[in-house]
């Protein structure tokens, strides 16, 4: 049975992970130059888009075929590579990105270590390092805001050597996560073409907004919708949290007490938490004004209302049903486009942009899995 108390820990973990990220984020946003931040947040999206992807394909199909988690050691560095190549792609080739990259696959592998967790259901472990991931760029952040640094090179080849550190104390689980043999081609035959879809489709939709507002506005406007973005990720751990335990167990434990338990609890304290966070944003977004306190207010009721949306999601996808959510996603994703570039056509801020395109693609998925799940289930 999915226990309350793995909910807690798991969600523990979690808090902190947030508290040190958001820590991260302020810090950032205060140095003279915003654009340190502005690359710290693209680094994070890239890793989302790139490496979580494939560490959400391995937990879901571990989950469905009962196969430890595992992953060819040359696909590794081939997402580095991609990575690399990506991140010229939107700032340009420089010597820095050998820094981001090594950053990247670093914290990618301690995520990898975190999923390995996870599936065994050894989720006091898993909050543990989902406390100490959080700790390298925290500590690199203290030292560049109060050593008055600036150097992106060393703020990442930074993080980069406090994660190895970390890894060394992981080495057992490393050597049986990583399979060292040259991948094999034709075992790509075993890839699981809908579950992939539907997670780099969800990847997508959830880095969607800021990597095209990137695109469209500089680093100070964009500085503001970063923090805006964190602030408003906060309800999303309780989220993260009951998800992280509900979803290894998902098709022996579908309908028990103590996911009901955790759902209800997921909802009230995200109300809680968000309603401090509207008496936190002056302090973190600096000149804030009562739009955009409105603006925040919208973004986190709709993103609370996804979290009624929890047990439905996982009722699907435990069935099979990837290949279809990737589809509403895809839904979701036009009209996040569609309102971006009319916002942006329209000169409207970054801010009211987002405060619209987020809640509208929430909308259009929470709506049509509503349905589907209504039109499976709603006789069984």
């Amino acid at each position: 049975m999915i226990k309350f108390r793995s909910f807690v820990s798991i969600f523990s973990g979690e808090v902190f992970f947030k508290i040190f990220n958001l820590g991260t984020i302020f810090l950032l946003s205060l140095l003279p130059d915003p654009s340190l931040l502005v690359t710290f947040a693209i680094v994070n999206s890239l890793i989302v888009l790139i490496f979580d992807t494939t560490n959400n394909y391995l937990l879901h199909n571990c989950v469905n075929l009962a196969k430890p988690l595992s992953l060819y050691l040359s696909v590794l560095l081939l997402f580095g590579i991609l990575f690399g190549v990506s991140f010229s792609l939107l700032e340009g080739w420089s010597i820095e990105i050998l820094s981001l990259t090594s950053m990247a696959v670093t914290f990618s592998v301690l995520n990898f270590v975190r999923t390995d967790f996870q599936l065994v259901g050894d989720f006091r472990s898993m909050a543990n390092l989902s406390i100490i991931r959080s700790t390298p760029p925290f500590i690199l952040a203290n030292i560049f805001y109060f050593g008055g640094l600036s150097d992106k090179v060393y703020f990442f080849a930074g993080i980069t050597v406090i994660n190895i550190v970390i890894l060394i104390a992981y080495l057992p689980n490393l050597f049986r996560i990583f399979v060292t043999k040259t991948l094999n081609i034709f075992a790509l035959k075993g890839l699981n073409v809908p579950i992939m879809a539907y997670l780099v489709v969800l990847s997508i939709f959830s880095q969607f907004d800021f990597l095209i507002l990137s695109r469209m506005f500089d680093s100070t406007d964009l500085a503001e919708i970063i923090v805006l973005q964190r602030l408003v990720s906060i309800p999303a751990i309780f989220v993260t949290a009951a998800n992280s335990v509900i979803f290894p167990f998902i098709q022996k434990d579908t309908k028990s007490i103590e996911t009901k338990k955790m759902i209800v609890f997921t909802t009230a304290l995200s109300v809680l938490v968000s309603a401090i966070g509207m008496f936190l944003l002056p302090f973190f977004i600096k000149g804030t004004s009562s739009t955009t306190g409105i603006y925040f207010g919208i973004i986190v009721l709709f993103t609370i209302l996804g979290t009624l949306n929890i047990e439905r999601a996982n009722r699907l996808l435990s069935n099979g049903f990837h290949k279809i959510l990737a589809l509403y996603f895809l839904a979701s994703l036009v009209i996040k486009a569609l309102i971006i570039f009319i916002g942006f056509s329209s000169n409207l801020s970054a801010i009211v942009i987002l405060s619209l395109s987020l809640p509208a693609g929430l909308i259009v998925f929470n709506f049509l899995t509503w349905k589907l799940h209504e039109t499976k289930y709603s006789f069984s």
